[in-house]
């Protein structure tokens, strides 16, 4: 039976994480020119885990997601959209202070912070050089 330095084996496996991160963690650019990167954040402040929250947002196909269990502060979603795109983001913590930001690709556009609830309401805009801006409603 062949001995096998595993010390060179976990040199190896752990050179590949970043590599692993790099492909999930997704990019700042999207597969098209005339679409933008989309990041949404909420941050619950004092946050706790039996505090009741509720998000509802925008996907990528214009469709309301919601959801009432947050296990994770800050809560993020990502995706790519098209110009012209309705992004929403509304936000409620019934125990303080919340801050919702929106992202287009990888800088801040959109930042509101509030006592218990925060909505950003508006319209990606890609210009003909794929400069993406927001347009408030």
């Amino acid at each position: 039976m062949k001995k096998v330095n595993c010390s060179i084996i976990a040199a190896g496996v752990f050179a590949l994480i970043p590599l692993l991160f790099v492909s999930c963690n997704g990019s700042d650019s999207c597969g098209d020119s005339d679409e933008a990167s989309v990041k949404y954040e909420v941050d619950m402040g004092d946050w706790q885990v039996d505090c009741l929250t509720r998000l509802e947002w925008t996907d990528e196909n214009g469709a309301t997601k919601s959801r009432s269990s947050i296990n994770q502060n800050p809560w993020r979603e990502t995706f790519c959209a098209a110009d012209g795109a309705h992004l929403y983001l509304y936000a409620r913590v019934d125990c303080g202070e919340v801050t919702i930001k929106l992202y287009l690709n990888n800088s801040i556009v959109e930042r509101t912070t509030r006592d218990s609830r925060a909505t950003i309401d508006g319209y990606l805009r890609i210009d003909d050089d794929g400069k993406a801006t927001f347009e408030d409603k």
